[in-house]
């Protein structure tokens, strides 16, 4: 076995895939029961996402151009200068597992990371049902990483998140829900699937059961047990990466810090991390040293400045209610409300073309 691969979501799958289709020994382990469950995301991506691969029309859900930001009695009304999509996340990562399986990689589930120890020319990994001896263990296990943690690095800010499907009667507009009283570091949200379903959730630090019930009554007049729920990591670590060791997707809190989105930014992260993992395996060169120049370096030439660009826009979040109203008013006013509509929805530079360039997927 070349790659050990722990965690078998977004990020993990197309890790594996990608380093299976280049010959690479792949092992893929999860502690879940089934890929693509339990549900943990909105879904809500950019149509970048097509550029990576072929979405299968049952895949799209739904798609969105406009979106409204309330705060109290008023709302910001925004139409986007590009289309947004509502991924069927179950059906997209069995999708990219399937695709893995095909090229022969080895995934077994309800099977957990315990712990690693690098001895001299080796790396030991420990599971719940095995040792293995892996050349490089990637560490996809999401926002609470333990990969993470046990190379003694942490994210700024890890907030908790509750979501459920419900039915009503939704119109084509996404709304994002900006009121203190309701979450202090994040938003409600509100994503249609159609006319009549939608997915509604909220994120939080602390206290997120009694902030998704306020929500829901709130905005549905009722309640629904949540059927969805995760963890978001927000900021820019100090590293990814250790000797023999990287980290790729949440648990490299590669992540939108505004809107919590991460499906793109693993994505982006896991094609320069398959590059420096074959650059790696064809030199014999493991170390710290290496993969901070191949795989460290590279991701956060890409992703580094849309995260700062991301955790400047939370400091939205800091502001009263009552100057977020002003903002959106101002904005409608002065009509400066184009200048928000033509953002790159991932918060990715122009120049970000040369990545699609120079990588084949």
């Amino acid at each position: 076995m070349d790659v050990l691969i722990v965690g078998a979501g977004i990020a993990g799958l197309y890790t594996a895939y990608l380093l299976s289709k280049e010959g690479v020994r792949v092992k893929l382990i999860d502690r879940k029961k089934e890929i693509g469950k339990p549900i943990k995301c909105a879904g809500l991506v950019s149509k970048r996402i097509k550029k990576f691969f072929k979405l299968e029309e049952e895949m799209i859900l739904n798609q969105v151009r406009k979106a409204r930001f309330y705060c109290s009695s008023t709302f910001l009304e925004l139409k986007s200068k590009s289309l947004a999509l509502v991924l069927d996340r179950e059906k997209l990562e069995k999708k990219i597992c399937e695709e893995f399986l095909s090229l022969k990689g080895d995934l077994s589930l309800k099977e957990s990371f315990i712990d690693f120890k690098i001895e001299e020319n080796f790396l030991q990994v420990k599971t719940s049902k095995q040792i293995y001896k892996p050349k490089i263990l990637i560490g996809a296990d999401g926002a609470n990483s333990l990969i993470r943690k046990k190379l003694g690095v942490f994210p700024k800010l890890i907030l908790n998140a509750l979501q459920a499907e419900t039915k009503g009667n939704f119109d084509e507009y996404v709304e994002l829900w900006f009121k203190s009283n309701l979450s202090k570091e994040f938003f409600g949200w509100v994503v249609p699937l159609n006319e009549n379903f939608a997915r509604v959730g909220i994120a939080s630090s602390s206290n997120i059961f009694s902030a998704y019930k306020k929500f829901l009554v709130e905005r549905l007049d009722g309640f629904k047990k949540p059927d969805a729920g995760g963890k978001i990591p927000i900021g820019l670590i100090k590293k990814s990466f250790g000797e023999r060791i990287l980290l790729v997707g949440d648990a490299a809190c590669q992540v939108k810090p505004f809107s919590g989105g991460g499906i793109t930014y693993s994505l982006i992260a896991s094609t320069i991390l398959k590059n420096a993992v074959l650059k790696a395996l064809e030199v014999e060169n493991f170390s710290e040293e290496f993969f901070k120049k191949n795989y460290e370096v590279e991701w956060k030439k890409f992703l580094a400045q849309p995260i700062k660009k991301g955790l400047m826009l939370r400091n939205f979040f800091n502001l009263p209610d009552f100057l977020k109203q002003c903002l959106f008013l101002g904005l409608e006013k002065f009509k400066l409300k184009k200048f928000i509509e033509n953002w790159d929805f991932d918060l990715l530079d122009k120049n970000f073309d040369r990545f699609f360039r120079t990588n084949s997927f």
